[in-house]
């Protein structure tokens, strides 16, 4: 009741200087209603002290709070679940600008040196081989005979 009464002399203070609009004279006034609310449970709940409507009373107030903590539950594993998505969000836009360095060809990698040594091999033997068939060495026949004379 004290508390009620101070507000009420809070509210005929802002009054003297404020419009009935004022943000300051419109909490006050909420504060007054809340307080008269609370007063108005109290006093029925002396009323009903051990009875059914007690039970009643705090079961439904129980339910109330206990909607009001899931509500809020719900709201921050969404609110975080949003957040989380917006982080890696940014974490990949920052990747998606990264400048890449400019390419690097090492000199020593440009060629294989045993495929090529197996090319230019090959590419010998072709040409004795095509040599060979061109000119074909003198035989056995031209051996013998020149040992004869």
């Amino acid at each position: 009741m004290q508390k009620i009464l101070a507000k009420q002399r809070q509210l005929d203070a802002f009054k003297s200087f404020a419009t009935d609009d004022s943000a300051k004279i419109r909490s006050v006034l909420a504060e007054i209603a809340s307080l008269r609310a609370q007063l108005a449970e109290a006093q029925s709940q002396r009323q009903q002290q051990g009875s059914l409507g007690q039970v009643i009373t705090k079961t439904n107030r129980a339910d109330r709070i206990r909607k009001e903590f899931n509500f809020a539950y719900d709201l921050y594993y969404s609110d975080k679940r949003f957040y989380e998505g917006m982080i890696v969000t940014d974490m990949t836009a920052n990747a998606n600008m990264r400048i890449l360095e400019p390419a690097f060809l090492d000199p020593a990698r440009q060629f294989n040196i045993i495929p090529l040594e197996l090319a230019v091999m090959l590419e010998l033997v072709g040409l004795a081989v095509e040599f060979y068939r061109l000119h074909p060495p003198v035989g056995d026949h031209a051996i013998g005979a020149a040992m004869a004379r």
